[in-house]
């Protein structure tokens, strides 16, 4: 099953000189984004020759999450996202959707494309209650949320999102970092540059 896929996985990748493990671990600390992105483009490298759909889904998802400041990297992390679930589909580990649909949702709510944040946010809301309360998900949900909110001109929805997320996300620096980041996008949008600017 999943367990000795991803063994497989593991093992063929550690004999290239990568593993999931480094990237994974990566995202949840304060290094530059370059050496996580690295980590997952290996993981995107090898798994696409292994047929593994569940890392590939994971790896995609971590890509098309980090820095997204100006339209051309937001509209290539859209790009990593979709193909992500391109992913999924071929997947049975279904908590990867969650992050997925939360990324897009929060991607096209800042690229001013509320039809397809719609989309992707309305997806994402009728996932299950334990594919949004995955480990793994509770910080993208989070930050799709207060993003989406946002860019519908709902700031007290969007303020009290960032404000749970960041009481969550202090122990780990990574998340804080992009938490912080995606804040102070939606503090700019209520026309607060000063508290922003306090956010980066």
């Amino acid at each position: 099953g999943k367990t000795r896929l991803i063994t497989t996985f593991l093992h063929r990748a550690r004999k290239q000189g990568i593993t999931t493990l480094t990237g994974w671990c990566l995202s949840n600390a304060a290094v530059p984004y370059f050496t996580r992105a690295r980590e997952y483009a290996n993981v995107l490298r090898i798994g696409e020759k292994l047929d593994v759909f569940a890392e590939l889904a994971q790896a995609s998802s971590r890509l098309a999450g980090f820095d997204d400041e100006g339209e051309g990297k937001l509209a290539e992390n859209v790009s990593q996202a979709l193909k992500g679930l391109e992913y999924c589909k071929k997947t049975d580990v279904d908590w990867i959707q969650g992050i997925l649909y939360a990324t897009l949702a929060r991607l096209y709510s800042k690229l001013g494309d509320l039809k397809h944040a719609d989309e992707y946010f309305d997806k994402m809301s009728e996932l299950s209650p334990e594919i949004l309360s995955h480990f793994l998900n509770i910080n993208a949900v989070a930050e799709c949320r207060g993003v989406y909110f946002a860019a519908k001109d709902r700031w007290e929805e969007s303020n009290q999102c960032f404000k749970e997320l960041l009481e969550y996300s202090n122990t780990y620096p990574g998340q804080e970092i992009t938490g912080r980041a995606n804040y102070a996008w939606a503090l700019e949008k209520q026309g607060k540059t000063e508290e922003a600017r306090f956010q980066r």
